[in-house]
């Protein structure tokens, strides 16, 4: 598999993971269950003084959690756009897979302690492909295409 394939497929992990992300966010609150309801209104209800502002943990967990899928679909097009650039800026989109890596794996590791293990296992597909990426990156000797060769004649 070519780097460009496995950054794609990456994103699309990552991609899955935000929409998943965003399913279980718009409906959190679809719930049978008296407990889990008599805890969503004390979220929604105690309000407490933040940055000169009074905030609820509902409104707290709202932002983090439309963060999280802004972020994940912000770094599927990163993914998507550094695969574009594999065979002509092997050493930059190395250098930018690894911030993205590391994200990955905190998301990683929060979801497998936190929360359960489809994001875990999402996250953990997508770094297995990044590394891949980076991998092949550093072994491939890259050759100029004719264009370059050319142009590099005529000066």
């Amino acid at each position: 598999m070519k780097p460009r394939t496995s950054l794609r497929t990456a994103a699309f992990f990552v991609l899955f993971f935000a929409l998943g992300h965003s399913i279980g966010h718009f409906t959190r609150k679809d719930t049978n269950d008296p407990k889990a309801s008599e805890v969503l209104r004390a979220m929604e209800t105690y309000k407490f003084p933040i940055g000169m502002q009074f905030r609820s943990y509902d409104e707290f967990y709202t932002g983090m959690s439309l963060n999280m899928t802004l972020t994940l679909i912000t770094l599927s097009i990163l993914l998507w756009l550094l695969s574009s650039q594999t065979e002509n800026a092997s050493k930059n989109t190395t250098q930018l897979l690894y911030p993205i890596l590391l994200c990955l794996l905190a998301f990683a590791i929060t979801s497998f302690l936190y929360f359960f293990l489809v994001p875990a296992i999402t996250s953990l597909a997508a770094i297995l492909l990044i590394l891949y990426a980076i991998i092949r990156l550093k072994k491939e000797v890259h050759i100029p295409n004719q264009s370059t060769v050319k142009t590099a004649l005529i000066r």
